[in-house]
């Protein structure tokens, strides 16, 4: 948004990451599929909350693609008035605040990371972010 003042609808709405991608939040191409229906639930102003109930396993890569890319788009405190993480573990939430933070940190000085990143992996650009693994029985 353009303005300082971020205006909210009334609306609030959920969705089921493990109705979206099962109990494995691991595939990016399924973190896309929940962050595009996360975007459209979201499009009005609403408020999402983002249910972790029946969520075993929770990549770093999966947070990038679901939660992370939202930061592309809005900044952190329209994203923190947006979204709502409920039934989520504090492992779970500790992925997705690194995920955020790390987002925020490389949209502060995106062509600076891609430098590093070129100088270190040369031109070898298709990587996984895929540090972080939590899963449980």
């Amino acid at each position: 948004m353009s303005s300082d003042y971020l205006i909210l609808s009334p609306v609030v709405r959920t969705v089921r990451a493990a109705d979206v991608c099962g109990p494995f939040c691991v595939s990016t191409s399924d973190a896309q599929i929940l962050h595009d229906r996360i975007q459209e639930l979201a499009r009005d102003g609403a408020r999402v909350f983002v249910s972790l109930n029946g969520v075993s396993c929770l990549l770093t890569c999966f947070a990038n693609a679901a939660f992370g890319q939202l930061l592309h788009g809005w900044r952190r405190a329209e994203f923190e008035a947006r979204i709502a993480f409920t039934e989520i573990e504090p492992e779970d939430l500790a992925t997705i605040e690194r995920s955020l933070s790390n987002t925020l940190r490389y949209l502060a000085n995106p062509a600076a990371y891609d430098a590093a990143w070129a100088e270190m992996m040369g031109s070898d650009t298709d990587y996984d972010e895929s540090t972080s693994l939590i899963c449980r029985p």
